[in-house]
């Protein structure tokens, strides 16, 4: 099939389409843990990780086996683990805009996140929102090429 799409407008268009899935991807749900043994112990926990970590102070503790108890419905270092309500949180972005110049054109182009610039390198280059940024702190230029700087917003 021919398209009459340019090149600019599928890497656009693809771009903005990763975004979309990593944000559906990145979220967060808060935990409770009940006492097994009277109910009379129970804690609020923002993220599964923030579980694990409590559980740790009591007996080593990881997410696979606290997924698969809750999962089965069983208790776990002696607290019943569940997850609360169905409503999904994003997890937050902490946007900064990002100036990326080719320094061979001179063309910028300006970024509302550190990871939608990473994405924008993709397929050429594969790179990361903490690569971006530690380019954007040293002031060194990206693969001899692109200069990363924060954009006033």
């Amino acid at each position: 099939m021919v398209s009459d799409m340019s090149e600019e407008d599928v890497k656009t268009m693809l771009n903005k389409d990763r975004l979309e899935e990593l944000e559906t991807k990145n979220v967060t749900r808060k935990v409770r843990i009940i006492s097994a043994d009277d109910n009379s112990d129970s804690r609020l926990f923002d993220t599964i990780g923030d579980c694990v970590a409590y559980l740790n102070s009591i007996a080593p503790s990881n997410k696979t086996t606290l997924k698969r108890r809750i999962e089965a419905k069983k208790p776990y270092h002696g607290y019943y683990v569940e997850l609360e309500s169905d409503e999904r949180m994003p997890i937050g972005d902490k946007a900064v805009q990002v100036s990326v110049t080719d320094i061979s054109s001179g063309k910028t182009e300006i970024y509302s996140s550190m990871r939608e610039a990473a994405l924008s390198f993709a397929p050429e280059h594969i790179t990361t929102g903490p690569t971006v940024k530690a380019y954007a702190d040293s002031g060194k230029v990206f693969k001899c090429k692109y200069l990363i700087t924060y954009s006033k917003g």
